[in-house]
């Protein structure tokens, strides 16, 4: 991991440009694309349901484009590290939340911000999930392969 200033990202929250935040980490992981024989594009359907670890997901699939992200915004804060416990010393309340916030590659909050789909559809308008496979099947999906 490496140190990044804050000055450096235009989007952050005001409040995150101050001092009682720390600079920046980022983490860069490599990962090595396998040797497959599957040569056809990968769709990820995603709405506001996506959340957590399976926002981390989308957002790697976006990035990377792994796979086209075909939906709504997503409901966001994925891109964070584990999350940390502690006890409220009267109630005895356990309390558990994201020791940091993921930041989207364009400098704004994926708490706030989420995933953006690149081809947004309101999968509210279709009555059930057979009817939007069958649309996007025969209207999105590439079936050039």
């Amino acid at each position: 991991m490496e140190l990044i200033s804050k000055e450096t990202i235009s989007c952050l929250p005001p409040e995150v440009k101050t001092n009682k935040f720390i600079d920046l980490l980022e983490s860069n992981i490599q990962i090595e694309k396998l040797n497959t024989s599957f040569h056809g594009n990968i769709y990820l359907l995603v709405d506001r349901g996506v959340y957590s670890a399976s926002e981390s997901f989308a957002a790697f699939a976006k990035v990377s484009h792994f796979a086209t992200l075909i939906g709504t915004s997503t409901g966001g804060d994925g891109l964070c590290y584990s999350p940390i416990f502690f006890v409220l010393p009267n109630s005895k309340l356990v309390i558990r939340l994201a020791d940091s916030m993921g930041i989207n590659l364009d400098g704004t909050p994926n708490a706030e911000t989420h995933t953006k789909p690149d081809i947004y559809i309101d999968f509210s308008k279709y009555k059930n999930n057979e009817e939007l496979i069958d649309y996007l099947l025969e209207n999105l999906i590439d079936h050039s392969h």
